[in-house]
């Protein structure tokens, strides 16, 4: 049997996303009220919340190495936040329409989104600042393969 430990209630109105830290008792939601908001659940409360997007939020996610967030929204951006410095260390600009899902890839220096401009990208991120080594340089790679990635999409015209 399941029982629920406790409710958080801070946002101001519907949460979309959300994602545990995999080692720290942290997790990432966000939601319609364009916020972001980083949780400490032993603690039972918000720490603090992450503002820059300009529409609902509908991806967040912890990065499994470096200390960032991962989020996407409707005002079509991926933003890449340092959650220790509490500051966004990128905006992904390039699709337009809104993003309604990105990830980061589990062991190499990459993103995927999903959009309703019927595109999925994939962002090469070796270049943002703050992390060891990598080139200095990011972007989406439209008809390139660039590495091995294994993906899927779903949507209610098409599929990968």
């Amino acid at each position: 049997m399941c029982t629920m430990v406790d409710k958080f209630d801070e946002h101001e109105g519907p949460v979309r996303a959300v994602c545990f830290h995999q080692q720290q008792p942290l997790f990432v939601s966000g939601g319609d009220d364009y916020k972001i908001k980083v949780w400490n659940y032993k603690l039972r409360r918000c720490l603090f919340t992450l503002l820059g997007h300009l529409d609902y939020i509908r991806t967040t996610e912890f990065h499994q190495e470096y200390p960032w967030i991962l989020s996407a929204s409707d005002d079509q951006t991926i933003r890449i936040w340092n959650w220790q410095s509490r500051s966004c260390v990128s905006i992904l600009t390039g699709h337009n329409h809104y993003v309604m899902c990105a990830r980061f890839h589990p062991n190499q220096d990459l993103i995927v989104s999903a959009s309703l401009d019927s595109t999925v990208r994939v962002w090469d991120i070796s270049g943002i600042p703050g992390k060891p080594g990598g080139m200095h340089c990011f972007g989406w790679y439209p008809w390139v393969v660039k590495y091995p990635v294994f993906l899927s999409s779903y949507g209610p015209n098409s599929c990968i």
